[in-house]
């Protein structure tokens, strides 16, 4: 069978539609099985995402029919999709930006999209024309923003994740950085395609076929990450021990030398119990021991020792590692990582790695 170019481009027109369409369902379903709030708001994320390919659709296969009840929704799902996955993205890193700050993000898509929805209802041309190149420009400060925005909540969990936990393996968020990498590129194909207008697009299929197999590649990954069962914020608040308030009033009193102190204090613990050598070690742990909060000792470690916590922990054990294979030089190396507290010789080489750089 030979398909002509009406097939082809109602392919490629509907191809970002239908992979959209198909990780919708795919999340309420995970949604309804897990009741986890991100895959709510990814879910909400590619349900506009559809719509918004849904609008392509009908404009680039001229479905007459459709064309002036899809234009409106297609503008104003244009200037949400990225504020979505940023709530998204801050869902997973802090548990929620807030009601102000979504408040904030959405507020240029409300002003934009309702001016654009009035003068579509009043018949007024120029002042449509207007509208539309208000909701073009907002898009493209969006797109820009999110990707900023979105880089700085990951690398802000990423540092929570460090300065909690000894074993980060499995506990990073690398394919959604990944993910908006990957977005930030084609980000810049966005903001042109957006700025040049959907009608200056060639009607062919192969005009459409870069865009849509590169965009509809994308989200097939931005779903699929988001259906793994991502460590989260979630996840780092179920860990955290209760926290005792009268030591938080007393971090308000913190000096420069009791915060020495507690170094000084966490350097004896580590040395001479060797709890390095305890596999999934937390700050918790620690913060127990010493009767005092994580919190306190994570600034101990990071003002007065210079690193993370993951990175202090993973420098003993290093150490460790290497005087046991000295001194059993026919030792496996996967016994010595175990013996040296790491869970998985990924995270062991990983480690190896970053103190040879060192």
């Amino acid at each position: 069978m030979v398909w002509n170019n009406d097939q082809g481009l109602m392919l490629m027109a509907s191809l970002p539609m239908m992979v959209c369409a198909q990780w919708t369902l795919v999340l309420l379903i995970d949604w309804v099985r897990e009741r986890k709030t991100v895959k709510a708001y990814l879910m909400v994320f590619m349900a506009t995402a559809t719509l918004l390919y849904a609008g392509h659709y009908v404009y680039f296969t001229n479905t007459a029919a459709l064309m002036a009840l899809a234009d409106v929704p297609y503008r104003i799902c244009n200037l949400l999709v990225y504020p979505l996955f940023l709530l998204y993205i801050g869902q997973l890193t802090q548990g929620g930006i807030g009601k102000r700050a979504t408040g904030l993000w959405l507020l240029p898509t409300i002003i934009a999209g309702g001016l654009y929805l009035i003068t579509s209802l009043c018949g007024m041309t120029t002042q449509q024309q207007w509208a539309d190149l208000l909701c073009r420009i907002i898009f493209s400060i969006q797109v820009l923003a999110v990707c900023w925005q979105g880089m700085h909540m990951l690398n802000d969990f990423k540092h929570k994740v460090e300065n909690y936990f000894a074993d980060t393996e499995g506990r990073t968020l690398r394919p959604i950085s990944a993910v908006l990498i990957l977005l930030t590129v084609t980000s810049v194909m966005s903001i042109v395609a957006n700025l040049i207008g959907r009608e200056h697009i060639t009607n062919t299929a192969w005009g459409l076929a870069v865009p849509s197999i590169l965009f509809s590649a994308l989200l097939f990954c931005i779903g699929y990450v988001g259906h793994l069962s991502l460590f989260s914020y979630d996840d780092i608040k179920e860990a955290e021990a209760p926290q005792d308030t009268t030591i938080d009033e007393e971090m308000g009193n913190t000096t420069d030398e009791k915060t020495q102190e507690l170094a000084q204090e966490v350097e004896r613990l580590v040395t001479s119990r060797q709890i390095f050598l305890q596999h999934d070690l937390r700050i918790t742990d620690i913060a127990l021991m010493l009767n005092t909060n994580e919190r306190y000792v994570s600034a101990a470690i990071n003002q007065v020792i210079g690193c993370s916590f993951s990175d202090y922990i993973n420098r003993y054990r290093i150490d460790y590692a290497r005087k046991l294979h000295k001194e059993k030089p026919d030792m496996p190396a996967s016994e010595i990582a175990f013996k040296a507290g790491f869970k998985s010789m990924s995270s062991f080489y990983r480690n190896m790695r970053k103190a040879g750089r060192e």
